[in-house]
């Protein structure tokens, strides 16, 4: 990754050598995804059945984060509530009982403020419930994927559809009205969810309804066993658990990348961008002219230029001085996860290494390229002066 350029001898009989050195790329440990389930009691656990205080400890969350964590994904939910968690789990969610969509539209602009990777919504249950029109949860639904994603392309959101409603009558309707508003409902889930897709919004459907398996041929697997027919007993959580495991992990990452300055940097030129992975990585050099990519990336040169060497950094005599040189190198401006220190030395042993406190100058050579001179004294005595021109990407 090392390129030399030797200069000529000149008048003060100094020898004067630089080199440009890429060094290390020192990247940054990942952050785990923050995740965000939200919902109603099937986000917070509840089941009135199965347990007399009427919970699943995690509900679908001991199991999605048990699966996180055993398929090396680092993950930490996140949320205004930690009530109802398995021993030894990641608490947090916004999984409240009996909550309907305009209330969580009341809410939302708190809940988000610890601005979450993922959000995993299923909502509308507790509206059918209450008797609320379907076409004003879809309308309710819609507003809340605008508001999650908006202006936060990067962010995920998951949208399940409901679960069946069946068993008992609630609020004087019965099982089957309560269901078929809830196959209703789910038909609009769906076309909200395509719709904003259509969109460019980052929002995905996981068709919990239909992913399900609700009846097992061992009775105490079936989803609603034992259950109330409206919140899942502990083989429905479990299957619940799985199927978001397998929305959120489909790209094989939690979060989507953001693009890199290096990333947008090869973007802007077509022949470099089309080569191979290995071809584009920052220490290769696929026109073998001994200066690698990330040179090129911090010094603004066309990575596959025959010429990029003319315009390496030069190491001159200062005009009207006999105390200064002038080391000029180009800076890419948008090169922001780049460090450039110049260093010197009077003989290249490898203890001699110092860097150069000399003030700098710089001037806009247009674009995104600026040139910058550095004052390297010379030493009284010395007569040779050897500057070297250090490059470290600070992030992948």
């Amino acid at each position: 990754m090392n390129s030399s350029v030797h200069l000529p001898l000149r008048l003060t009989a100094l020898v004067m050598a630089i080199f440009v050195t890429a060094v290390s790329i020192v990247v940054g440990q990942t952050e785990p995804a923050d995740i965000m389930p939200l919902g109603d009691s099937i986000t917070r656990g509840t089941n009135d059945i199965n347990y007399p205080n009427g919970d699943i400890p995690g509900g679908y969350r001991k199991n999605l984060q048990a699966r996180l964590a055993g398929g090396g994904f680092a993950s930490n939910f996140v949320g205004s509530r930690n009530d109802n968690a398995a021993s030894g789990m990641d608490p947090d969610h916004n999984g409240i009982n009996g909550i309907r969509t305009d209330q969580v539209l009341a809410n939302l602009s708190t809940w988000l403020a610890v601005q979450p990777d993922t959000v995993l919504m299923l909502l509308g249950t507790n509206d059918i419930l209450q008797g609320v029109q379907v076409a004003t949860i879809a309308n309710n639904l819609g507003t809340l994927i605008d508001r999650i994603t908006a202006g936060y392309p990067k962010r995920r959101l998951y949208v399940s559809t409901v679960l069946p409603i069946s068993g008992k009558s609630w609020n004087g309707q019965t099982a089957a009205t309560l269901n078929n508003n809830a196959n209703a409902y789910n038909i609009q889930v769906r076309n909200l969810v395509q719709q904003y897709r259509n969109a460019g919004r980052n929002v995905t459907l996981v068709d919990m309804n239909a992913l399900l398996v609700y009846t097992h041929s061992d009775p105490s697997k079936n989803v609603f066993q034992p259950g109330d027919g409206v919140h899942p007993g502990q083989a429905g959580y479990d299957q619940m658990g799985s199927i978001w495991y397998n929305a959120v992990t489909a790209t094989g990452s939690l979060v989507d990348p953001v693009q890199s300055p290096y990333d947008s940097w090869t973007s802007g030129y077509p022949a470099f961008a089309a080569l191979p992975a290995a071809d584009r990585a920052p220490s290769a050099d696929p026109n073998k002219d001994g200066i690698a990519n990330l040179l090129c990336y911090a010094l603004a040169l066309d990575p596959l230029s025959g010429n990029a060497s003319a315009f390496l950094p030069s190491l001159t005599p200062e005009p009207g001085s006999s105390s200064n040189l002038i080391f000029r190198f180009r800076h890419n401006k948008l090169a922001q996860d780049i460090a450039m220190k110049v260093l010197l030395s009077p003989d290249l042993s490898a203890s001699s290494w110092v860097q150069n406190q000399s003030p700098s100058s710089v001037t806009d050579l247009g674009g995104n390229v600026e040139q910058i001179a550095v004052a390297v004294p010379i030493v009284s005595g010395n007569t040779r002066r050897f500057a070297r021109l250090e490059v470290i990407r600070s992030s992948p």
